[in-house]
């Protein structure tokens, strides 16, 4: 297989670049709004059926976790 060399015109690349650019911000909103759907739930639920502060404090440090292990499967 050869090595192609892609020649892009500024004018290509500034275009690429913000399409890019449009792409991360819509992840970014999106990983918000699943973020705050999550927390949201997580309020309803300790709200309802965790009675103290030590309980609580369980729940985040899994949902803590849970984001770390997300985000590494990403990367």
């Amino acid at each position: 297989m050869r090595n192609t060399v892609i020649n892009l015109q500024r004018s290509d690349a500034e275009e690429l670049n913000a399409l890019l650019d449009t792409v991360r911000n819509k992840q970014c909103a999106e990983d918000a709004r699943v973020i705050s759907l999550r927390l949201a739930a997580l309020a309803v639920h300790t709200r309802n059926k965790v009675p103290g502060a030590a309980e609580i404090v369980e729940l985040l440090e899994q949902e803590s976790l849970r984001f770390e292990h997300q985000a590494q499967e990403v990367h």
